[in-house]
C-alpha cells in the first residue's frame, strides 16, 4: 500500500507549492501590469493619432470652406460682369441700330474739321559722318491760314518790317 507520509515532508511540499503559487501569481500580476501599461500606451498613441487625423481634417475642411467662399465671391463677380457686358451689348446694339437708321436717311459726309496746314516733310537722311543731307526746294512748308493772317502767337503790326511804299 502506500507508505505513510511524513508530516514534515508534507509541510515542506506545501510551502514549496505555496512559494510556486506566489511566484506564479506575482509573475501573472506583473504580466497583467505590463499588459495594462502597454494597453494604456497604445490607447494614448491611438488618441494622439486620432487627434492628428481630426486636426488635419479640420484644417482641410477650413481650407475647403475658404476656397468655397472665394469661389462664391468669384462667381458673384463674374455674374456681375456678365450682366454689365449684356447691358453694354444691348446699349451698343441700340446705338448701332440708331446709327444705321440715321445713316440710311442722311447722306454721309466725311470732312476734316480744319483745313490742311502743312505738307508732308520726309525725314532727312543722316550720313555715317553725321552730316545731314538736306534736300532741295522740292520740300515745301505752308503756314496755317491763321498764321499767315497774323492771328497766331504774339504777332503785332510793330513787329512787321517797314513797308517800302
Amino acid at each position: 500500500m502506500t507508505e505513510p507520509l511524513d508530516p514534515q515532508k508534507l509541510l515542506d511540499m506545501l510551502f514549496a507549492l505555496r512559494a510556486e503559487r506566489d511566484a506564479a501569481t506575482s509573475a501573472l500580476e506583473r504580466i497583467e501590469r505590463d499588459a495594462m501599461s502597454e494597453r494604456s500606451l497604445l490607447e494614448e498613441e491611438q488618441n494622439r493619432f486620432v487627434s492628428r487625423i481630426i486636426d488635419a481634417h479640420d484644417r482641410e475642411a477650413t481650407r475647403l470652406r475658404l476656397e468655397l467662399s472665394e469661389s462664391h465671391a468669384t462667381v458673384e463677380k463674374l455674374e456681375q460682369k456678365v450682366e454689365r457686358l449684356w447691358a453694354e451689348l444691348t446699349l451698343a446694339r441700340s446705338m448701332l441700330g440708331d446709327a444705321l437708321d440715321t445713316a440710311s436717311t442722311a447722306p454721309a459726309r466725311f470732312a476734316s474739321a480744319e483745313p490742311r496746314t502743312a505738307t508732308y516733310e520726309p525725314p532727312t537722311p543722316v550720313r555715317q559722318s553725321g552730316i545731314v543731307h538736306r534736300r532741295g526746294p522740292s520740300v515745301r512748308w505752308t503756314a496755317p491760314p491763321a498764321a499767315a493772317a497774323g492771328v497766331l502767337g504774339r504777332h503785332s503790326a510793330k513787329d512787321d518790317p517797314p513797308s517800302s511804299e
